[in-house]
């Protein structure tokens, strides 16, 4: 029981770190395309492709370094550690520049969030896209046990 308990602890660690990870990476990029001049369509889709990325390469990484004897206390730690660490960037992140760049580029933010707002295909499409991730998220899970059964 006490592996199974640590399997699961280990799963729900990653997840948060993963995704709080990818979210990160998603902000910061949002935020830098606020001061570039490129074409909203090509902000919205490539932090969403950044995201997507960010997210589904860290899970293949840690599924290829599970052995049998891992260390998941050490993983979990180490997710739990690094959750804690994207939590406060994404504050302080959102705090200090989310405040400046509302100061100085106002116009642009707002632009860029009308644009989002009022992008409908992208809007449907992006819920699609989770569970796309999500699928292949499950599909890795999935091939690297079927390589572990063999």
């Amino acid at each position: 029981m006490k592996k199974e308990i640590l399997l699961v602890a280990f799963g729900l660690s990653a997840w948060l770190a993963i995704s709080g990870f990818a979210y990160s990476v998603e902000i910061l990029f949002e935020n830098l395309f606020i001061l570039t001049n490129f074409d909203n369509k090509f902000k919205f889709w490539f932090s969403d492709i950044l995201f997507n990325i960010s997210n589904i390469l860290p899970f293949y990484f840690f599924l290829k370094l599970i052995k049998p004897n891992f260390d998941y206390l050490k993983w979990i730690k180490f997710f739990i550690i690094l959750y804690i660490i994207t939590q406060i960037f994404q504050y302080l992140f959102t705090f200090f520049v989310g405040a400046y760049i509302a100061e100085n580029y106002f116009e642009s933010w707002v632009n860029q969030t009308d644009f989002y707002m009022k992008y409908s295909f992208g809007m449907i499409l992006k819920p699609i896209i989770t569970y796309i991730r999500l699928i292949i998220i499950g599909f890795l899970f999935y091939w690297f046990y079927k390589k572990q059964s063999n």
